[in-house]
């Protein structure tokens, strides 16, 4: 203490509320986001914040060079914002370091930032501009992950970041959040026996700021990539994913434009049948409405791209490049076709079935390890609910009993958990039919959904299968559980 040296080591102090974080997490599992969806559409209406967003952005939306452009939605029409650029300098040298010992990682974090400015997604920033432009806000930026690109970073600019006390998204009104809901779009997807899956590319790159309200979304990065060279102010000039432009509103730019299009279908595809940027649709015979539907969007600036489908003469026209790349080069004749994810949920194309995939990822025997292990299992439909109710029973009594995240589990609970990972794995790929109406079963004369609930002290079980009649032919199908 109180001497100095030439040695000089830097400390870094991070201050981790892990275990609230996940506390937090886990009430809002059991009290809002299992229970969220409903079978029951609840017109639900919008707070002020969210009336006066939607309207801003209503009244500013044009289209320009076959893209639609909106302001943001700021919450006074001359919004205060601190100086952002010391907090931004911090995060990128941080960042910088991270790159710095991952020649890989600068590699694709680069050529992330390259696709996005060649794409006309951001710019670069002249230095003599940079005082002009105003309101001035610097994002930091950082890479994440999805578990099945991961050569693929994508770059997420931090519009929570907060210098003074203040945060870009503070600063924004809060759009309205109610898009399609999940678990009618997947039902939907379930109705026919031809299923056609597509997602559209870079959604939210596809919707531009307007022009004065670019310079709340600079950031500083290295010209090229060169970690070596000046800092660089550079520029989104598309609206980031997020509640600032949220999916609800983005999904009325899809069905826009409807004078155009001759066709109510499509019209109501754009809007029933995606869920933020995914779309799933099962058809009876045909698919025509899907070009119809690429040409609608098209008209917007976004483009429907990674078509798969179980229907091989389906799939066979649409162009490779539009196809998903798992079947772009693929002989339709002698092929089978790949497993695909349709919101999470493990498609097996070639057998038109849902297969329940259980991780086999050794977890600690502790609070954090059940909940990873039960997070692995992606269920939206419900018809593994039966197999997951034992883990959920150990998880909800460890968080009634307020055990710590690391804490080891007490033997009793110990026994019944390895029990139930050993049960649960027998269950791997399990599966059932995608479609409640099976090729070749004809029309359908009448349908019934049977409801059958029952109730304890502890939980609750229900099940809805569907009945699809056609002559003396009545098969039950899994709907929801």
């Amino acid at each position: 203490m109180g001497k100095s040296s030439g040695d000089a080591v830097p400390i870094n102090f991070v201050n981790s509320d892990d275990g609230e974080m996940l506390s937090m997490q886990l009430d809002c599992l059991y009290n809002y986001t299992e229970f969220r969806d409903s079978l029951v559409y609840v017109e639900q209406s919008l707070s002020v914040e969210e009336r006066r967003a939607k309207q801003i952005m209503e009244e500013s939306v044009v289209l320009v060079d076959g893209h639609y452009q909106i302001k943001l939605p700021f919450r006074h029409s001359s919004p205060c914002l601190p100086d952002s650029l010391p907090v931004a300098k911090k995060r990128l040298y941080l960042l910088k370091r991270k790159l710095e010992r991952d020649p890989e990682f600068h590699k694709q974090y680069s050529s992330v930032m390259n696709i996005y400015q060649a794409e006309g997604s951001l710019r670069r920033v002249p230095y003599e501009e940079v005082p002009s432009l105003k309101p001035i806000w610097y994002l930091p930026h950082h890479a994440v992950w999805h578990p099945r690109k991961p050569s693929e970073p994508r770059v997420v600019f931090d519009c929570t970041s907060k210098s003074a006390g203040v945060s870009l998204n503070y600063q924004l009104l809060q759009g309205p959040e109610n898009t399609s809901s999940l678990l009618g779009v997947i039902l939907g997807f379930r109705v026919n026996s031809i299923a056609v899956a597509a997602d559209v590319k870079r959604m939210f790159h596809q919707v531009f700021v307007s022009p004065e309200d670019r310079g709340a979304l600079c950031y500083l990065w290295f010209p090229d990539g060169g970690l070596s060279k000046d800092l660089k102010t550079y520029q989104m000039l598309v609206h980031l994913f997020g509640p600032p432009l949220p999916p609800a509103f983005v999904a009325t730019l899809l069905g826009k434009q409807p004078e155009t299009i001759d066709a109510a279908e499509t019209i109501d595809a754009a809007m029933q049948d995606f869920y933020v940027d995914d779309r799933l649709k099962s058809f009876k015979t045909a698919v025509e409405i899907t070009t119809q539907l690429q040409e609608l969007l098209t008209r917007g600036g976004f483009k429907l791209t990674k078509f798969t489908s179980n229907a091989r003469g389906v799939l066979g026209g649409f162009r490779p490049e539009d196809r998903t790349p798992t079947v772009k080069n693929l002989d339709f004749k002698f092929d089978s076709l790949p497993v695909d994810h349709a919101y999470g949920i493990h498609w097996n194309v070639e057998d038109d079935t849902f297969n329940l995939v259980v991780s086999d990822k050794i977890q600690p025997e502790t609070r954090r390890g059940i909940l990873s292990s039960l997070a692995t299992i992606y269920d939206p439909l419900g018809y593994a609910s039966p197999l997951l109710l034992p883990g959920r029973e150990i998880n909800q009594e460890l968080y009634r009993m307020k055990y710590e995240w690391d804490e080891r589990l007490p033997e009793e609970l110990v026994g019944r958990w390895r029990e139930w990972k050993d049960g649960l794995a027998s269950f791997n790929n399990f599966s059932i039919p995608r479609t409640f109406i099976l090729f070749g079963f004809g029309d359908v004369e009448r349908v019934e959904l049977h409801h059958f609930a029952d109730g304890s002290e502890d939980h609750g079980n229900g099940v809805i299968p569907a009945f699809c009649q056609q002559g003396r032919t009545d098969p039950c199908q899994f709907c929801d559980g």
